[in-house]
């Protein structure tokens, strides 16, 4: 069995993979189990495994499709320096839903950057988004943890990825665990670390430090992905579920800023970092599912 198909064994649900070709781009997505469309995006670009624990459970009540954003798993990469957010991810993202004639109604969950997603297609207002899960998002804050503010310079970055960050199984597991609580870490499988490290070994243009740099301008983050000005327009039934651990978005940030959002509600998982749905799975299984459902 490759990586996939053993991430699929261990989140016990069929290996469904699928490709389907969006501009330049050819995206590879997994379906699983029937039900109400349900679309996941996940955060920086750990590809669709950062699911594997989670899968199983929506696939009982959900039609779920879980994609390989451009330059994560083995849809095609890309050179995150010179990548647009918006064309790159948004627009890749709505056109996917659009030719899979999800339009009329479907639910995301999003992870992190995958969660900045979510909010420009509900922004952008042109699909039925009938309940987005927003997970550690971003979206929120210009925030940047010290230990990524030297991230925020390219030679640095660049340095880290063939050195500390070098996409070896350890330094991997190291690059996860930085910002889960420790108390999780044993959640974490080895074969996600190692299909994140075949991902990013085929084209290191892909590294997620390197997306974090294009994500940074100097010391916040960059100026498109805050949106607090444009959060009041969107009437989405949705959930933010951070952890109160989180290094990356700080969760009393996040609750101070939530009012924003409408039709809002928080959750706040204790002891849990940047990862809730890995970290603390059956918890975020069941906080998702009753939500969504």
């Amino acid at each position: 069995m490759n990586s996939e198909e053993k991430l699929a064994h261990i989140a016990g649900i069929d290996f469904v993979p699928s490709q389907i070709q969006i501009g330049q781009y050819n995206i590879n997505y997994i379906t699983a189990g029937s039900g109400p469309p349900l679309i996941l995006l996940h955060g920086i670009n750990i590809g669709w495994a950062q699911w594997y624990a989670n899968l199983a459970e929506f696939a009982k009540h959900f039609s779920v499709y879980a994609l390989d954003l451009p330059g994560a798993g083995t849809s095609t990469k890309i050179d995150f320096k010179n990548c647009n957010l918006e064309k790159d991810f948004v627009e890749t993202v709505e056109t996917f839903i659009m030719r899979k004639n999800l339009a009329a109604g479907v639910s995301l969950i999003g992870h992190s950057l995958g969660g900045w997603i979510a909010l420009r297609l509900a922004i952008r207002g042109k699909l039925n988004i009938r309940n987005m899960v927003l997970v550690s998002p971003m979206g929120f804050l210009d925030y940047v943890p010290k230990r990524y503010k030297p991230v925020a310079f390219y030679p640095i970055a660049t340095l880290l990825t063939k050195t500390v960050f070098n996409p070896n199984p350890q330094k991997m597991q190291k690059f996860c665990f930085d910002v889960m609580h420790k108390d999780n870490r044993a959640n974490l499988t080895d074969e996600f670390v190692f299909h994140l490290c075949q991902s990013i070994a085929e084209d290191k243009r892909a590294h997620p430090l390197l997306l974090i740099n294009r994500l940074t301008n100097f010391t916040k983050i960059a100026k498109e992905l805050v949106l607090t000005d444009q959060l009041s327009g969107i009437s989405t039934n949705t959930l933010i579920v951070i952890g109160d651990k989180d290094p990356l978005i700080p969760a009393k940030k996040i609750l101070s800023l939530s009012h924003l959002l409408p039709n809002a509600k928080i959750k706040i998982f204790p002891k849990t970092g940047h990862l809730p749905p890995i970290e603390s799975s059956t918890l975020f299984n069941q906080v998702v599912i009753e939500f969504l459902k």
